[in-house]
């Protein structure tokens, strides 16, 4: 159920003074505190595997440790901070299935590599908070979307569940965009930096060839499927919201029908779930061709391709069940609004949907072989197990009453007052409308770094000579500032 909750990822504590020389001796007490930040952070993961943190304090240490990183590499990138040796950052993926079990952490190189996963554990910490934030502490540690399902006691119970749902669909909208920043704008200029044989700077972006391979996190096409699933599961959440007041009504009413005044519009509920499913669909294929895809993925680097199949089978069912319940509003909206004209095309449109849901009940599980892969998996609390398990089933038992209602009510209708033929359930797909979205993504923009270029104390170091005699000098204006905070000149363009 969205939204998806991430494995914790994980790392290992570095020293930035054991991985950086300082000419000026300027930086010292800097990089002590980025090491601090960046141990932080690092805790802070360990900590959420143990089940002694929650993911507010990974958001906290990430926000608090990137800005140190963005200095970093501004700095060696000037020139004013020099790489000791090639250095090595060891992560372990949220992505691929290499991330199962406690030995997978890879050494990767570069400094962009640093900030890769760092992003990525900031966009996979905002979701995961997303998850935690509609957790009620009073249902012990049930969902808000299950106590939905009970009576309404209060309009104060009903704004508090409405408010967690949009704060939810919030953190997911940045989410989503702080993926899409590294599949649009992150990687891609990594590639051009590597592919640019005149780049001669030493810089912190410089990749050798024939590294080890990199996980997914490295491939656009993936960064990309994460933003859409974002998006889907932020979306997903919006449409709860709108039929949240409306839940407990329809779910404890023998017949479901009429709709409760006020209740959304069918069509435009049937919309919104296209819209959802759509984008679960996108993600899934996206994940799916990558192995056959060109361009997406950082040149003379080999990718891990083994997509995590926990994240392949979550697309494979919310794709699923939005698509049913896009089937069931159309149905309704036909019944309700025709005058009985359209009650033989509810009827079609729910049977669709019952079938759907009815495959989706007998083989929407993750496989027995995949299972046997995911066990030890720890992916953090509230995340798969039983629970999550009796919740699926659960939202799909629920469904199915509401179709069986629905389906009953025009049925009895269709015999005894509109008398309308049954068409083909074929038939019916013709009528689906195209998709409408509720919610977008979030742009995300680089904080200011801490120091170094870019910073709002930097001054450019003096010194009597090049560091790299055969350099080529580039010209002072290219780390000027720009007005606007987080938003100076070459924001972004850390290769």
């Amino acid at each position: 159920m969205p939204p998806y909750v991430f494995p914790a990822p994980a790392t290992v504590l570095l020293s930035f003074s054991e991985l950086c020389v300082d000419p000026s001796s300027t930086n010292t007490v800097i990089l002590a505190d980025a090491t601090q930040a960046r141990s932080k952070l690092r805790n802070s993961l360990k900590d959420i595997e143990a089940k002694n943190a929650d993911w507010l304090v990974v958001l906290d240490s990430v926000q608090g440790y990137l800005p140190y990183l963005l200095g970093v590499i501004n700095s060696l990138e000037a020139d004013d901070l020099l790489q000791r040796n090639e250095p090595a950052f060891p992560w372990k993926s949220v992505i691929t299935s290499s991330s199962m079990g406690s030995s997978s952490m890879q050494n990767l190189p570069a400094f962009g590599s640093e900030l890769v996963m760092t992003l990525t554990c900031y966009a996979a910490a905002l979701s995961n908070l997303a998850n935690d934030t509609l957790r009620d502490p009073q249902s012990a540690g049930g969902h808000v979307r299950s106590a939905d399902r009970q009576r309404i006691t209060s309009t104060a119970e009903d704004k508090r569940k409405i408010d967690k749902l949009a704060q939810a669909a919030d953190l997911l909208c940045r989410a989503s965009g702080l993926f899409d920043y590294i599949a649009q704008t992150l990687l891609p200029t990594w590639e051009a930096r590597i592919a640019d044989s005149t780049d001669i700077k030493s810089g912190a972006m410089r990749l050798g060839k024939g590294k080890a391979k990199m996980p997914g996190e490295f491939s656009r096409d993936v960064q990309r499927a994460l933003a859409i699933l974002s998006l889907a599961d932020a979306n997903s959440l919006g449409i709860q919201k709108l039929v949240s007041p409306f839940s407990a009504t329809i779910a404890f009413q023998s017949t479901s029908l009429p709709l409760p005044r006020g209740h959304p519009s069918p069509g435009l509920l049937a919309k919104l779930y296209i819209e959802v499913a759509t984008l679960y669909s996108s993600a899934r294929n996206l994940l799916k061709t990558m192995k056959t895809s060109k361009g997406s993925s950082l040149e003379g680097l080999n990718i891990d391709d083994d997509i995590e199949p926990g994240l392949l089978a979550y697309l494979r069912k919310e794709w699923g069940l939005a698509d049913v319940r896009s089937r069931k509003w159309l149905a309704v909206e036909a019944g309700e609004h025709s005058s009985g004209e359209k009650v033989g095309q509810a009827i079609a449109m729910l049977k669709d949907a019952q079938n759907r849901l009815d495959d989706l009940r007998k083989h929407g599980d993750i496989g027995a072989s995949t299972m046997k892969k995911m066990r030890g998996l720890k992916i953090g609390r509230g995340s798969a197990g039983k629970e999550e398990k009796t919740e699926r089933k659960g939202r799909i038992a629920q469904e199915m009453a509401e179709i069986e209602s629905f389906l009953k009510t025009y049925t009895h209708m269709n015999n005894t007052v509109s008398f309308q033929p049954i068409p083909a359930i074929a038939s019916v797909q013709a009528l689906m409308p195209g998709g409408r979205p509720i919610l977008a993504s979030k742009p995300f923009i680089l904080p200011q770094p801490a120091f170094g270029p870019g910073s709002s104390a930097y001054t450019p170091a003096i010194r009597d000579r090049p560091i790299n005699p055969g350099a080529v000098e580039e010209p002072s204006s290219s780390h000027a500032q720009l007005d606007t905070p987080g938003t100076y000149a070459g924001a972004g363009n850390y290769f």
